[in-house]
């Protein structure tokens, strides 16, 4: 093979990879798995307070949800017989914030709606104890 065929074959090789990654680039935009701090979920509710399709997801049992919880969540606990069916009937068009009371539980279910084909799904680090430690704010029943 010539050296200029060989090179040809190499741009064509390399050319179509970079089409690859700049369309699975732009796919993966759409996407998001991923841990956030309680500043950046803060700052998420904020920006989607007005958003419908942005859920706040408290995955404590009902009894630590009555103690106090981010304004505007739902409760579904995590540790209930039902906790998957419910998972299941969640919209997955939807953005979900989830947190716990230390992180533990909400990255187990963030891990779980991951796996059932979720794809806007934020765990909040250090849960509700650490949004409380930095003196953000806590809605009672």
């Amino acid at each position: 093979m010539s050296l200029r065929r060989f090179t040809r074959v190499n741009f064509i090789s390399l050319a179509a990879t970079l089409l690859l990654l700049v369309i699975s680039g732009c796919a993966a935009g759409n996407r998001s798995v991923a841990d956030v701090t309680p500043a950046e979920a803060e700052k998420m509710i904020k920006t989607n307070q007005r958003d419908s399709a942005f859920v706040i997801l408290d995955v404590r049992t009902p009894e630590e949800f009555n103690s106090g919880h981010l304004a505007g969540a739902v409760n579904v606990d995590y540790r209930s017989s039902d906790f998957q069916n419910k998972i299941d009937e969640l919209s997955k068009s939807r953005t979900y914030l989830l947190y716990c009371r230390t992180g533990h539980r909400s990255a187990n279910a963030l891990s779980l709606m991951k796996s059932k084909g979720y794809q806007k799904v934020y765990n909040m680090l250090g849960g509700i104890t650490r949004w409380r430690e930095e003196n953000r704010d806590i809605s009672a029943n």
